[in-house]
């Protein structure tokens, strides 16, 4: 099974043969609301998504809440990781995540939340009082049904955060500060404006700003 999913995941080529890049797997939990028995529980379902394919790659009967983790590394452990990109929500922040993922020689882009208090409040600090340039890009507005969408992602190397904090999150490479800005927009004028910040952590080694918002926004 896995050497069949490296073969039909190799890297594509654009016009001129230059490598397109790393093929992305998104992890995700979802419950089979027609699995409810007749007490009301549900079968819950772990699933590994390639965006690029379009298709599942790997699954696991999840038991729900709080074993998300043992869960996720044993899908993990069915899946070639070699040379892709795992993405996921908060709850997959976890070192014994990242270990496996780099492990198995793939790469991880994961959100930062409260469920890791301490490495997302050295990260706030990090970008609120940065040491080094943060690397920025911002992608263009995009009109959606009188709604302005725009995303702006700002990069830091791992260096930023303090020693202990490197030694206990050995793979992180890089960290990010992702913005989401939404006007909403009503017969030409701003009406309401919402603005969403997240963090994110990558073991990815120096990726462009523009690469981290691709990943991010696909998962």
């Amino acid at each position: 099974m896995e050497r069949a999913f490296s073969q039909i995941t190799t890297p594509k080529s654009d016009d001129e043969g230059d490598v397109v890049g790393p093929q992305q797997i998104a992890i995700d939990g979802k419950t089979l609301r027609v699995s409810q028995d007749a007490n009301g529980r549900a079968e819950h379902v772990l699933s590994a998504f390639c965006s690029a394919f379009e298709q599942s790659v790997g699954h696991v009967s999840s038991r729900g809440k709080g074993m998300e983790i043992p869960d996720a590394l044993r899908l993990l452990a069915k899946i070639d990781l070699t040379g892709k990109v795992i993405t996921g929500d908060a709850v997959f922040c976890q070192k014994t995540i990242t270990s496996e993922i780099v492990a198995k020689g793939g790469d991880d882009v994961l959100p930062v939340k409260r469920n890791q208090r301490a490495l997302l409040e050295e990260i706030e600090t990090a970008f609120r009082e940065p040491v080094f340039p943060p690397s920025e890009a911002h992608e263009p507005a995009d009109l959606d049904q009188g709604r302005i969408n725009q995303r702006s992602i700002a990069l830091l190397p791992i260096e930023a955060l303090s020693e202990q904090m490197r030694a206990a999150w050995p793979t992180v490479r890089m960290i990010a500060w992702l913005t989401r800005r939404r006007d909403h927009a009503r017969a030409g004028r701003v009406i309401k404006v919402e603005k969403e910040t997240n963090f994110l952590i990558t073991s990815l080694n120096a990726p462009t700003p523009e690469a981290i918002l691709r990943f991010n926004g696909r998962h």
